[in-house]
């Protein structure tokens, strides 16, 4: 017997309670079987309705702010936060990594904003620290290199070094 016929078997049974069908107990049909095939009846059964459950979204991990403002403004808010009112800022993994992404990219980044991100450098530490110099290292290694980007490298070093 397949899934298919014991289900429309199933449905054609009335049902005697008005539960929703995930919640009843299993229904036996009215012919003579063994406790076996009754058992493998049931078993189909349930995992059919298994399948046909919503399946449950997720949550998101990561929660974005929920203003309009843009990932490079607010990230560029958050540096000048670090500077200005250190009891009140608090660390953001995201906004550090947009930075540290970022930090060659004099459109992104102009000369203000930069000045202030090498104070914020100094007191980089880890894995962020280690990274950002082998990408300054990179960069002065490359041959093709904007000027100003080798500029940006070669203080990063200096910062970092």
């Amino acid at each position: 017997m397949t899934t298919e016929e014991v289900i429309t078997l199933k449905k054609k049974k009335k049902r005697t309670t008005k539960q929703p069908a995930h919640e009843e107990e299993p229904v036996y049909l009215d012919q003579d079987l063994d406790e076996e095939e009754k058992d493998e009846i049931n078993h189909l059964f349930k995992a059919k309705q298994a399948s046909l459950q919503p399946v449950k979204k997720k949550k998101k991990t990561l929660e974005l702010d929920n203003t309009n403002v843009s990932v490079e403004q607010s990230s560029l808010d958050y540096l000048t936060e670090w500077q200005d009112n250190r009891d009140k800022w608090k660390f953001r993994k995201v906004r550090q990594t947009w930075l540290l992404q970022n930090m060659y990219d004099r459109t992104v980044i102009d000369k203000e904003y930069f000045k202030i991100l090498l104070k914020y450098l100094e007191q980089l530490k880890g894995q962020s620290r280690q990274s950002s110099v082998d990408q300054a290292q990179k960069i002065l290694e490359e041959e093709e290199a904007d000027t100003k980007k080798l500029k940006r490298a070669t203080k990063i070093l200096q910062v970092l070094a």
